[in-house]
C-alpha cells in the first residue's frame, strides 16, 4: 500500500486539484426556466408550441391590470380553431400560486 499511497501524493504534488463548483449557475437557471415554462403550460391547459410562440405582450398578469383580477390571461398565437371557429383563444390561469410564480418571472419584461 505503501507504493500506491506515494504514487497518490505524488500526483497530487504533481497536478493540484482544486474544488468545483458542484453545479454551474447555467443549469439551476435552465431548470428554473424550464419549471416555469411547464408551469404556464400545465395552468393553463395549452400546448407547448403555443407557451413557447408567446410573447410578453401576451400575458396580462394581475399587476398589468392593478390587482382587479386574480388570474393570469395568455393569449394563444394560433389556436387549433382559428380555421373552424375562434380566430383567437385565451388561456386562464387561477391557481393562486401558480399566479404569484407566473408574476414573479415575467412582471419586469
Amino acid at each position: 500500500m505503501t507504493g500506491a499511497w506515494d504514487l497518490a501524493c505524488a500526483w497530487l504534488r504533481e497536478e493540484p486539484f482544486e474544488h468545483h463548483v458542484a453545479c454551474p449557475f447555467q443549469v439551476p437557471l435552465a431548470l428554473l426556466t424550464v419549471s416555469v415554462l411547464i408551469a404556464l403550460r400545465w395552468g393553463s391547459i395549452c400546448r407547448i408550441g403555443e407557451v413557447l410562440a408567446a410573447f410578453r405582450k401576451d400575458l396580462v398578469l394581475p399587476s398589468d391590470v392593478l390587482f382587479t383580477s386574480a388570474s393570469v390571461l395568455l393569449k394563444v398565437q394560433e389556436p387549433k380553431t382559428r380555421f373552424r371557429a375562434a380566430s383567437y383563444q385565451l388561456a386562464k390561469i387561477e391557481y393562486g400560486d401558480l399566479v404569484e410564480l407566473i408574476g414573479y418571472a415575467f412582471e419586469k419584461l
